[in-house]
């Protein structure tokens, strides 16, 4: 069943995979929650959930703490966004 739906060539597959992934974010656009950029406590929750389920889940709200002081402290209101240049986002690097 998976080879009739992905076919056989790398176009076929490449097309088929593109409609899943179209589809799938249709299925997130409709789910989705707004969450004011500046609401510490919602980021707190969102970058919770997304350590759940990984090795850091013991450490999971320290670490999402850390996340969210960082991801404020970089983040810029451009109109009525919030832009991250990820040049703002990496550590500077010391010598040892």
């Amino acid at each position: 069943m998976i080879r009739r739906l992905l076919g056989t060539s790398d176009k076929s597959r490449n097309s088929a995979y593109r409609k899943v992934a179209d589809r799938a974010l249709e299925i997130l656009d409709k789910i989705a929650i707004t969450v004011d950029p500046t609401d510490r406590e919602s980021l707190k929750k969102v970058a919770m959930t997304s350590m759940a389920s990984k090795l850091v889940s013991e450490n999971k709200e320290q670490l999402a703490d850390i996340a969210v002081d960082a991801i404020l402290h970089v983040a810029r209101k451009v109109g009525e966004e919030y832009r991250v240049d990820l040049d703002d986002a990496r550590a500077p690097l010391r010598s040892v």
